[in-house]
């Protein structure tokens, strides 16, 4: 006789395997997605392609970049390294020291300051990458959390949530990290949506929107909160029109939404007093600009133009790099047309639909559809086209969870997803079959353009030829599941092809890094390439240059008065020479003593390159396109002396304008000067080179040169294993230049852009060099701290703190920048600091000993912080009545089964 507690049914638990299994997944498969990473023994650590302050760094296996956006490097690890160590210290991290002459920190939002406790993986020396993991395991959880709560399976839910976790933003990072931290938020909104319609979980709901908002806001990047919120807002107005209960709905949605905004308020007044302070340099009216058509085919085709970031020399390539965001892949958008077939939530799904035709309608140009959203408060000024995709990502993903779920009871045609792929693979070939060239394309680059887009062609066809097959010849379960692997597969696939343009690590220049550290003081550096822009905050070392958006008004304008007049509205957002084409060390030679003003103690220059002035051969700066040069090949160039200060002038050297394919060239540039009756030479190894910037070669000889007079320029690659790019530009009509490349060939209405140098006329001392950079050392630098009288004497002094000992009145002048917000602790009497010549600061002294604090933080904080703790508290009080909830609904179901299985 069987026993009789064994006839009895199993009672199941909530923590069983099936409840677990899922989540393990989710929480592994970002590892898995690094594998080739770990494999391979490539680094997509941001330093060693940003920081140029690195050697031995040595490429991986595709060329590009695995992150389409440099800022991942400049702001999130330079910047946001500099936030987690001022959280580690117990500092609020509202100021950033190192950076221009100071600036915000916390303020520019995208360093991720407040993104507590996630900004502190920055601290690690690859915490870009376990940031991003971080992210990816956070978007995986909400994404199969919410499908769950719109009523669908296990596997459908895991289906949506591993493609959500490697979507095509994610893969690519489009900007810093910033815009990956807010991805993660969207899913965790709409789940408190969804929660926020159900009864007896209106406080789970509330609790879940707040977070989600507040998360946004903290994550970093506003712009792309703002749209991923009108994605939301659409998805809450078809739930308050489809469902009943609608004011209490309402009620628990918008409740949720204000404390979300409450508990954000110290990061959003930190942005807003900033924004208030600031030129938006290059952010205005971006809302006008869109993508071309060709690049409507990387969306199911993401490498039809190679590996990510990499623009074969060509503009127009580079543009459409550097304005996407995102892709989707051709089965993943064959399987979301089949969703929409299903009755089931088919008002949610044409919601879907429509947001995606608005959000790619306006992303691609097409009118009206442009102009109305323009005229939603803010887009104007938003690159939508660049940081919609998560959004209709993500609304593709639900779409084909629904279709996943169909699969479950029946299958019905495919013939209108099939004819639509089909639709699009006919599409590309008409827009991206490289008939004609685009920006002068050489034939080379067409060879190789129509290659890729053979392979991208066939490997999408043979994708959905699987696919098809899979769904006519396989029935029931075993059709779904294999569907499902097939598609996870393939977009597996396509995200680990950025990690093959990780590189293999080097060395960090630890020397000259300690030689700045201990000898820069409380003054500054000035770096005319090495050590890119915020990285020395990211080492905690004083420098004049930043890259910063926005950028604080009263400093930009000191910079283009004083400092650096080509500084444009285009640009000015970025203080480094090497972004700019012009004679960038005559405009600061010229302007040395501006430079010492500001406390300026050195110059860092690339190795080998001195602090020289000479006269740029004039072009016009439209129309660039690149002349390869492979190893071993050659080009001339003829031109006419341009005319100088004098009749003649000495010539030591030569400066070209070239690219080196994102720092892969290799082997030596040798550069011939000739005038009627002599030549000089001089080589220098590319690997000293900067991409797309002037490159100077020293010759042995100084050549003399008279205005007016026949000079040539030969140019060879010697060595090497890799090409060499020289840009050509549009010729200026009084300066005609004659170029010949390979085998004479001639190159009508191009010039290339030289810069002929003269011997050093500013004495600099050299103080420091190694392979990667030299310093050298100005002569009457500024102190940081200065007095109006001599009747003071310095103790001690730090950047944020001196002791003094004043025997009369006087007015301490701080160098640092000037913002409201900034207040002086003098022997315990807080008072504000006052601008000095609109930039500096300066406070009044007495007679005596001083010790003096100095302490920024944004106006009306304090108005912030009350309304953050308002927020917590609402958030912790709707946590509270959810947990309640919980357990009453949890109670009772727990006595219902009791009642049931006994």
């Amino acid at each position: 006789m069987a026993n009789k507690n064994s006839m009895l049914k199993t009672k199941p638990h909530w923590m069983s395997q099936y409840f677990l299994a899922p989540i393990i997944l989710l929480i592994i498969f970002p590892f898995v997605l690094m594998l080739p990473l770990a494999l391979l023994g490539l680094s997509t650590n941001p330093i060693w392609q940003t920081g140029w302050i690195s050697s031995g760094v040595h490429l991986g296996v595709l060329p590009g970049s695995p992150f389409l956006d440099p800022n991942t490097g400049f702001t999130t690890q330079a910047l946001g390294h500099l936030a987690a160590q001022d959280w580690m210290h117990g500092t609020i991290p509202w100021w950033n020291p190192y950076s221009g002459i100071g600036l915000p920190l916390a303020g520019e939002m995208q360093p991720d300051a407040f993104f507590l406790p996630f900004v502190f993986w920055l601290l690690l020396p690859n915490g870009v990458l376990w940031l991003k993991i971080t992210m990816e395991i956070m978007a995986g959880l909400a994404t199969f959390a919410l499908i769950r709560e719109l009523g669908l399976s296990r596997m459908s839910a895991l289906f949506a949530a591993l493609l959500f976790e490697m979507n095509g933003t994610l893969a690519w990072t489009p900007g810093p990290i910033a815009v990956l931290n807010v991805i993660a938020f969207l899913p965790l909104l709409l789940y408190g949506i969804e929660k926020s319609r159900k009864l007896g979980q209106g406080a789970l709901g509330m609790f879940w929107i707040a977070m989600a908002i507040a998360g946004s806001l903290y994550a970093g990047f506003p712009e792309e909160a703002f749209i991923n919120g009108l994605l939301a807002l659409l998805w809450a107005i078809y739930r308050y029109a489809a469902d009943g209960w609608r004011w209490r709905f309402v009620f628990r949605v918008s409740t949720g939404g204000l404390l979300g905004l409450l508990f954000a308020a110290p990061i959003t007044i930190a942005f807003v007093d900033y924004l208030l302070s600031s030129t938006a340099l290059g952010a205005h009216q971006l809302g006008h600009e869109f993508l071309p058509l060709q690049a409507f085919s990387t969306i199911f085709m993401p490498y039809l133009y190679g590996p990510s970031a990499d623009s074969h020399g060509s503009s127009f390539i580079s543009s459409i790099w550097g304005s996407t965001g995102g892709y989707l892949g051709i089965l993943l958008i064959f399987i979301a047309i089949y969703g929409l077939i299903e009755i089931r939530e088919r008002g949610l799904k044409i919601m879907l639909a429509g947001w995606i035709f608005i959000a790619l309608a306006k992303s691609f140009g097409i009118q009206p559809v442009m102009a109305i959203i323009n005229h939603i408060p803010l887009l104007v000024d938003a690159a939508f086209f660049r940081y919609s995709p998560p959004s209709w990502e993500f609304a593709v993903i639900v779409l084909a969870a629904f279709a996943l779920e169909d699969l479950r009871f029946h299958a019905r045609s495919i013939l209108w997803p099939t004819l639509l792929c089909a639709g699009l693979l006919g599409f590309s070939v008409y827009t991206n079959w490289p008939w004609q060239p685009i920006d002068h394309w050489s034939p080379e680059l067409i060879h190789k353009l129509k290659i890729l887009f053979i392979v991208n062609w066939g490997a999408t066809l043979l994708g959905l030829v699987v696919l098809i097959l899979i769904w006519k010849f396989l029935h029931g379960e075993k059709r779904r599941r294999l569907l499902a692997a097939l598609i996870v597969l393939n977009a597996s696939a396509l995200y680990m092809i950025p990690e093959l343009s990780a590189v293999k690590p080097g060395r960090v220049d630890e020397s000259a890094i300690q030689f700045l550290k201990h000898h820069v003081g409380t003054n500054r550096f000035f770096t005319m390439g090495p050590m890119e822009p915020n990285y020395a905050a990211y080492f905690n070392i004083p420098s004049l240059n930043y890259n910063y958006l926005p950028i604080a008004t009263n400093w930009e304008h000191y910079v283009v008065q004083n400092l650096f007049p080509d500084l444009t509205k285009s640009t000015g957002v970025i203080f480094w020479p090497a972004w700019y084409t012009g004679n960038s060390t005559q405009a600061i030679l010229d302007r040395i003593h501006a430079y010492e003003k500001v406390g300026v103690k050195y110059l860092v220059f690339p190795a080998g390159e001195r602090p020289e002035t000479g006269i740029m051969v004039p072009t016009q700066n439209t129309g660039n396109v690149p002349l390869v040069l492979s190893p071993g090949q050659s080009m001339k160039v003829l031109f006419t002396a341009p005319q100088s200060h004098s009749e003649s002038y000495q010539v030591s050297g030569i400066s070209v304008f070239q690219g080196n394919y994102n720092n892969t060239a290799n082997g030596r540039l040798q550069i011939s000067l000739c005038n009627q009756h002599r030549c000089v030479t001089g080589s220098r190894d590319l690997s000293t080179s900067s991409n797309n910037a002037m490159f100077y070669i020293p010759f042995k000889k100084s050549l003399s040169i008279q205005k007016g007079t026949p000079l040539q320029v030969s140019i060879l690659h010697v060595g090497g294993t890799k090409p060499e790019a020289l840009w050509l530009w549009s010729s200026d009509p009084l300066h005609p230049q004659r170029i010949e490349g390979q085998n004479g060939k001639t190159m009508a209405g191009r010039s290339l852009q030289l810069e002929l140098v003269f011997p050093q006329r500013v004495t600099l001392h050299k103080v420091y060099a190694d392979k990667i950079l030299d310093i050298y050392a100005l002569p009457h630098p500024a102190p940081y701290y200065s007095f109006t009288g001599p009747d003071c004497t310095i103790q001690s002094s730090s950047l944020d703190q001196l002791q003094v000992t004043c025997m009369k009145p006087t007015t301490l002048v701080r160098r640092e920048l000037y913002m409201p917000g900034w207040s002086v602790r003098d022997n315990g009497r807080v008072q504000p600091m006052k601008p000095d010549q609109d930039v500096f600061q300066k406070t009044d002294l007495g007679v005596g000993v001083h010790h003096l604090q100095f302490h920024f933080a944004p106006p009306y904080i304090q108005y912030g912080w009350i309304a953050f703790f308002t927020g917590l508290f609402g958030i912790l009080v709707s946590l509270l009545f959810a947990i309640l909830s919980w357990r009453r609904n949890f109670t009772k179901k727990s006595d219902d089964e009791n009642l049931h299985y006994g």
